[in-house]
């Protein structure tokens, strides 16, 4: 928004777009499209002489709930090894916001980094991440519990392969 600013004794030379605050207050902004006034002001001894924009228009999404099952992975993914969990203070997280982006979470992760485990069991805190089915994180969501604690230690990953002989069984007519 180009906003131009009046002073008195001020020397206006210094000021940047930093220095000018635009609140728009959506609290009271109901589902749908709002017509929401910004409130402008510039430092100390200025007053906005004019400004490009006095209001926005703001939709407001119908909102969504989700309940999902926490899972504890590897933010860096190493090849064959997973975090091995017990004592989880929770095990499901409740995702809450707009229905567009909560209807995107696949799951609900507490990341910790491989180099934090060994073989011994440590104490973790750590806060809960909304990712798609890609793997990125989902912003602007809101998680219950917002963190979780839980003890980890780095387990190996071994895929056995399987070979299961089925039999069909004729049922008596």
């Amino acid at each position: 928004i180009d906003v131009t600013l009046r002073q008195k004794r001020i020397e206006t030379s210094q000021i940047t777009a930093d220095d000018i605050t635009v609140i728009a207050d959506v609290s009271d902004a109901a589902e749908g499209e709002n017509g929401i006034s910004l409130q402008i002001s510039g430092p100390s001894g200025t007053q906005v002489a004019e400004a490009e924009r006095r209001a926005i228009s703001v939709e407001v999404e119908e909102s969504d709930t989700v309940e999902k099952q926490i899972f504890v992975e590897y933010r860096d993914d190493p090849e064959g090894l997973e975090p091995v969990t017990s004592n989880m203070t929770s095990t499901r997280a409740t995702v809450m916001g707009a229905a567009s982006e909560v209807e995107r979470v696949d799951k609900v992760v507490a990341l910790i980094s491989h180099s934090d485990t060994n073989n011994r069991v440590w104490n973790f805190t750590t806060g809960l991440t909304a990712l798609d089915e890609d793997g990125d994180e989902i912003e602007h969501l809101v998680i219950y519990p917002d963190e979780i604690n839980f003890k980890a230690y780095t387990g190996v990953r071994k895929t056995v392969q399987l070979n299961v002989v089925t039999e069909e069984k004729k049922s008596s007519e």
